[in-house]
């Protein structure tokens, strides 16, 4: 039996994290794959979605030249084959950073098949089997199939499946309005699909600033997008070449849907079937692994990362999550927590949609008194220029300037809020970053206009900043 310090099981973004951590460390590392390493982001998640995203993007703006005094000479048309191809290609190029040869020459040993656990301490791998003082669980989740009267009966696409396609279908049904479904709908629609976007909740996106949502549902009904907000489907069927829903809105109305394809983004599942968890004696839920606040199982040789831990189902937690459980697993002495307060988010739906920290909501129950600055994109001459004047930023403070939150909806925001992020973690106040020099004409303006009304508004509320200010001037 071959033995480790750490085996990784699961080489999707947790695992190879986990996997390289441990090697950091100096462990001896396996890391154990059932499928493909690179995992979900690589192979069918943000790899993928995004660089149809980005084609979308493209083919959108092509319809706007107008918007900049351009003209056209010919129609942008769909090419299936090309545009499925790069995507292959962008795929490839990713999957070229953990292939099997690349990680072993980092130390790492890989091994392929379906792991099962045979006690606290060793697995088994076919017909061999490997022991280790420490295990990282890290096999991710899959799309959860709700369970709707009839949907079993109906070929449906998820994101697992969606690239498998060599076309695009004409119209298309998505059955959930979380982050996937908000993704996928303004892509397909600016790609000449007609979409229809069906969510049981009241509004799209939970999780999000509920009035930056709002100008993101009015964005989408703008594409020519049907959002059906407040509506739970009851049954699915196929009638002839359509898929049918049928289902009722909160008051009791029923709604009939009809498309020519279902794609499914209603929520994930974790990954733990065959891995003989009872055998180790690790404790699962429905939702996933039983981890406490280090990321221990209940057996204290087991760790866990990712999806199959949450309570955040991204890559960039399962990251953080993985190196922590490393640091947990292989030094007792130096436990550390992840802190999520510091998670953060983005969801690209049409313009991205980023949340750090609390919502407008949440600060005023837990502090009381709070600051909340709406800085629009149309205030900043880069949106001007570029034509892309939709968009708003909110920032959330406390009395004294402390942010406690932030949503930005609109271009760039993906890389806008992590200034706001960087400064929250440092612990200033947002009128402190007045004081720093930002580059013009650029979409941090979006930034600099609201640290300087923070900064207004501490002069509101402080005599001896007012003071300091007649004295010594603004910063």
């Amino acid at each position: 039996m071959e033995k480790f310090d750490v085996i990784v099981i699961g080489g999707g973004a947790g695992g190879l994290a986990a996997a390289r951590a441990a090697k950091r460390f100096g462990c001896r590392v396996a890391l154990v794959e059932k499928n493909q390493l690179g995992g979900e982001c690589t192979w069918t998640g943000c790899v993928p979605t995004k660089s149809l995203m980005r084609i979308a993007q493209v083919a959108h703006e092509a319809k706007e030249f107008s918007c900049y005094g351009l003209r056209a000479q010919q129609r942008i048309t769909w090419d299936a084959s090309g545009v499925f191809n790069h995507i292959k290609q962008v795929i490839q190029k990713t999957a070229q950073t953990h292939t099997p040869e690349a990680l072993r020459a980092e130390g790492i040993e890989v091994f392929f098949g379906s792991p099962r656990f045979i006690d606290r301490s060793s697995i088994a791998l076919g017909h061999s089997a490997l022991s280790a003082k420490r295990f990282i669980l890290a096999t991710g989740s899959r799309p959860a199939i709700p369970p709707i009267r009839g949907i079993d009966e109906v070929p449906y696409l998820t994101n697992r499946t969606f690239f498998e396609q060599d076309t695009l279908p004409s119209s298309v049904i998505i059955l959930g309005g979380g982050p996937i479904g908000c993704e996928f709908a303004p892509m397909l629609s600016k790609l000449g699909v007609k979409v229809t976007l069906v969510e049981a909740n009241q509004r799209l996106l939970n999780n999000d600033d509920p009035e930056l949502v709002g100008l993101l549902t009015e964005r989408f009904t703008s594409l020519g997008i049907a959002v059906h907000a407040g509506l739970k489907i009851s049954q699915v069927a196929q009638n002839g070449e359509q898929v049918v829903l049928t289902g009722a809105t909160a008051t009791g109305e029923s709604r009939t849907l009809t498309a020519d394809k279902l794609l499914i983004a209603a929520g994930r599942k974790p990954n733990l079937e065959g891995l003989g968890l009872e055998a180790a004696g690790v404790k699962t839920t429905p939702t996933g692994v039983v981890a406490d606040k280090y990321l221990c199982t209940s057996v204290d040789t087991i760790y866990a990362c990712g999806d199959i831990v949450g309570p955040y189902l991204y890559s960039h937690v399962a990251w953080r999550q993985a190196e922590v459980a490393v640091r947990n697993a292989t030094h007792s002495w130096w436990r550390t927590k992840v802190n999520y307060d510091d998670v953060l988010w983005i969801t690209f739906a049409d313009e991205e949609l980023v949340r750090v920290g609390m919502l407008e909501d949440e600060a005023r129950k837990k502090y009381g008194k709070i600051e909340v600055i709406r800085i629009p994109y149309s205030s900043i001459d880069r949106g001007r220029m570029d034509c892309a004047t939709y968009g708003l930023g909110k920032f959330i403070t406390k009395r004294d300037g402390t942010i406690v939150g932030a949503s930005i909806i609109g271009p760039r925001a993906g890389e806008l809020i992590h200034e706001i992020q960087m400064a929250r973690v440092a612990g200033l106040k947002l009128y402190e970053l007045a004081r720093v020099m930002h580059a013009y004409p650029a979409y941090n303006d979006l930034l600099l206009k609201a640290a300087r009304e923070a900064y207004r508004l501490r002069l509101e509320q402080s005599s001896w900043a007012r003071w300091r200010h007649r004295w010594f001037g603004s910063f």
